[in-house]
Order: structure tokens, then sequence, then C-alpha cells
């Protein structure tokens, strides 16, 4: 059995769907999602990216992480703050949630309000994405933010040294940069694109350094999805057509 990894598709059904049904065999390969799955451009459909990722879940009991957009999402819609820093999700997110025929209905009600447009149309398309999905909200709510196995940890930013489960908060896993230090397992993270990664902007491969593996593209940028293979405590960055061995 092999194992892959994907992080940061932000909406990009497509490339998902395409990632999986080339790479993966669900019926016995196991698929760890690493986070960030909303908040794309307007190529993106984060919506349905969840939906597709949810039915994933439920089906081929695929890991599904938490990330940083996931919990603004959340904190947006269920009036929390849980990250050090506050961000409304990306308008592209909340026309996917609704369609565009229903967020044009609200849009033209808010703009008839004598309240702040703006303010008004997040409320109402709060009101109405609640009233929407419930069941799926609920289940991006309780994510888990990390996946240990044997030889690996993977989560969406990363974890803060040798005492990480005692010392991490929600901002450790959701919102860190990258940290080369030494650890005895192999850190699997995204959030940070390999191209900053590296201060190279033709770069948006699998970057490894030490026992740390980053797999964020940036996908609004590159426009693909990196895929991570594990098999046999080897790692590998596969493509149609090629497969590179990380060392």
């Amino acid at each position: 059995m092999a194992c892959y990894a994907i992080s940061d598709i932000h909406g990009r059904y497509d490339l998902l769907k395409d990632a999986v049904d080339t790479f993966i065999d669900l019926s016995k390969d196991q698929l760890i999602l690493v986070g960030d799955y909303i908040d794309g451009d307007e190529h993106a459909d984060s919506y349905k990216t969840l939906k597709y990722i949810y039915s994933l879940n439920q089906k081929y009991n695929v890991i599904v992480l938490k990330g940083n957009h996931e919990e603004w999402l959340l904190n947006w819609l269920f009036d929390y703050t849980s990250l050090n820093v506050k961000c409304y999700p990306d308008i592209y997110t909340i026309q996917d949630f609704l369609g565009e025929e229903q967020f044009s209905r609200i849009f033209a009600r808010a703009n008839k309000m004598e309240d702040s447009l703006t303010d008004m149309l997040y409320l109402l398309c709060k009101e109405a994405i609640l009233e929407k999905d419930i069941e799926l909200l609920y289940w991006l709510k309780e994510l888990p933010m990390y996946y240990e196995t044997e030889h690996e940890i993977f989560v969406h930013a990363g974890i803060d040294g040798k005492y990480w489960k005692e010392t991490n908060d929600i901002n450790d896993y959701l919102m860190a940069r990258p940290n080369f230090f030494d650890f005895k397992k192999v850190i699997i993270s995204g959030h940070t694109p390999t191209f900053q990664i590296v201060h190279n902007s033709h770069f948006h491969g699998i970057y490894k350094e030490k026992n740390h593996i980053f797999i964020d593209p940036c996908v609004k940028k590159y426009k693909h999805l990196n895929v991570l293979k594990i098999e046999n405590q080897n790692y590998y960055e596969v493509r149609k057509g090629k497969v590179r061995v990380l060392k």
C-alpha cells in the first residue's frame, strides 16, 4: 500500500479529481489531504471541492486535515476567533457555496438596505450558507489538525519543536512558517508555497530539506497540484509521465 499527500487545493476540484484518478487507487492506497481546500480564484469551485473531499472521506476513509482557510471560514460562520490573523472567506468561496442565482438575489437585497452594502452582504450570505449545508460545516469544524504515522507527521503548516503535542496551539498547526529543526519523524506540510522556501519563482514542485517535506505548489499561480507518494519509507514527487525521488 502506498500513501499519497496533497495540500493547498484552493477550490481546484478539477485538478484534485484528476490527480486522484490518475495516481491513486483509493481501494488500497491511503490519501491524506493537508488543508486549504477553499478560497481560490475565478477558476475554482470551493463548495464543489469540499463536497468531493467529504465524499472521499466518507467512502474511502481519506484523511482530511484542517487548513487555516477552513478555520477562517468557520470563524466567520460561527462567530469565534481562534487564529492570530483574522480573515474573511474569499468572495469567490461565498459565491461557490450559494450559486450565482442565490448570490445575486442576496446582493440585490443587501443593496436595498440602508446599512453598509459589504456588511449586509456578508451577513445575509452567512445566514444562507448556514442554512444550506450545516452537516458539511460541522464536519469541517471537527477536522483534525495533524495526522501522525510511525514515520511521518502530516500537518498543514507546521509543529513547534520536540514537545509539540504539549506546546503547540492552533496557530502553530495552521499558520507556522518553515522551521528546519531536527526531528525524528518526517514532517510533511503545505501552507508556504515551495517557491518561497527556495527563493526561486520558477520552482513549484515538492521540496525536501532534512526531515521536512513541503508540498504547497501555489496553485493559484502555477495551476497544478503537487502529489507526494510515500512507499517503504521512500518519498517521491509524481507527475504524469514522471517520478522524482526526493532525497
